[in-house]
């Protein structure tokens, strides 16, 4: 089975951040043949720059398909987590 994960990030605090991992979430599962798994919101804090807070929320997510099993492409996973913000995306 091959697995992608990536990171939603957001600086605007835990209630923006379940709000855009829901929406890319239901994009996902919306998708024939594709499983998700997603941890939990961690906050992350960072020396504070100008203009920026410091404070980060990330959500990681594990989006698993089997090859030969369902005909969504991992091209159609991008363009659904990319609808709401990209990401930076790895294979394991």
């Amino acid at each position: 089975m091959a697995t992608m994960t990536f990171e939603s990030i957001t600086e605007q605090g835990p209630d923006q951040m379940d709000k855009q991992a829901g929406q890319i979430e239901d994009l996902l599962t919306a998708l024939p043949g594709i499983q998700i798994q997603r941890e939990p919101t961690r906050p992350l804090h960072f020396p504070p720059e100008p203009g920026r807070s410091g404070n980060q929320w990330r959500t990681r997510f594990y989006v698993m398909k089997q090859p030969g099993r369902t005909q969504t492409t991992w091209n159609q996973v991008y363009d659904a987590v990319n609808s709401i913000k990209a990401a930076y995306y790895k294979f394991l």
